[in-house]
């Protein structure tokens, strides 16, 4: 694993490597098709990336539905991987080095923060809020049976970002919606309303980043999400919330 921008440490040459693995699987609905353990997988992912980042002070770099995989024996284990990305984390800095004129990252998955940089050479920062919106939408894609529409997973950064807006749309049910709710995995109808209540919670922060120059720290926006999803669904984890201290 190569973690980039390490002060005082210099990058050796990349090394491809192909790591078997015979019990570990992606992480999808089909994988878990029980609803709620699929949402306990879901939030510790969440919570990994927070300590990930919060904690340890590393940057993933690619939050997506590729880099999240579950082993089930002999027990029960969900992480993240693929750290090509990954650099120490510098909250609201431009990446540096070799990628600071590049959005990094998987479309379909990117931050609208990211998407909607217009000038490459002024980049935007990558920050834990995006990467939290990036977890709304890999919960999107994986919750839809045939994942996005073909014309929704390619296309130039601002068109992915129309697109998607669009497909949500469709699956909350809004009166704008231009087409009905693409085929949802069977049980799974019911994370439309969290998927409703992250997004909206996403466009305040953008309201807020933009108008307020409000400034949210991990921990704020943590438990924050977790109040905005309360009513659609519970925060799974039976723990303290020590992490997010």
């Amino acid at each position: 694993m190569t973690i980039y921008n390490c002060p005082q440490v210099n990058t050796p040459p990349r090394i491809t490597q192909h790591t078997v693995a015979l019990f570990l699987k992606p992480f999808n609905c089909k994988t878990i098709p029980d609803p709620d353990e699929f949402w306990v997988c879901f939030w510790e992912l969440i919570r990994g990336h927070y300590v990930l980042q919060k904690k340890l002070g590393i940057t993933h770099g690619d939050i997506s539905i590729h880099n999240m995989i579950i082993q089930r024996a002999p027990v029960r284990k969900v992480a993240l991987i693929d750290f090509d990305l990954s650099e120490v984390a510098r909250e609201d800095a431009p990446s540096s080095g070799w990628r600071k004129h590049q959005r990094t990252g998987t479309k379909p998955f990117m931050s609208g923060h990211l998407l909607s940089t217009l000038d490459i050479d002024t980049p935007r920062a990558r920050t834990y809020r995006g990467d939290l919106e990036s977890f709304c939408y890999c919960l999107l894609w994986l919750i839809l049976k045939d994942g996005f529409p073909a014309d929704a997973r390619v296309g130039r950064h601002t068109e992915m970002h129309m697109k998607r807006g669009l497909l949500i749309d469709a699956v909350i049910g809004s009166r704008d919606a231009l087409y009905p709710c693409p085929a949802l995995w069977p049980g799974f109808d019911q994370f439309r309303a969290v998927v409703e209540s992250w997004y909206n919670l996403t466009l305040s922060l953008q309201s807020r980043r933009v108008f307020a120059k409000v400034a949210k720290s991990e921990q704020t926006l943590i438990k924050g999400l977790i109040d905005a999803l309360k009513d659609a669904k519970q925060y799974p984890l039976d723990d303290s919330m020590s992490w997010a201290e």
